[in-house]
């Protein structure tokens, strides 16, 4: 689960003993009430670039397929 502010997604990912794999395919709209509001090309990789930081802040091993 992703938040951003009261704007909630799911995003798939799978824990591996390694670290953690992030489908950015799963990147596409908000949970309700405010699934309508589609995302843009943009907003996705902003939203990659801002977990990927967390992951980086928190020394998580990640990776996007």
């Amino acid at each position: 689960m992703y938040g951003y502010g009261k704007l909630q997604m799911k995003i798939r990912m799978e824990k591996i003993p390694d670290g953690v794999i992030l489908d950015s395919d799963t990147i596409q709209s908000w949970l309700p009430p405010y699934e309508n509001e589609f995302l843009s090309d943009s907003e996705k990789e902003l939203i990659q670039k801002l977990i990927s930081g967390y992951f980086d802040k928190h020394n998580i091993v990640y990776g996007w397929i």
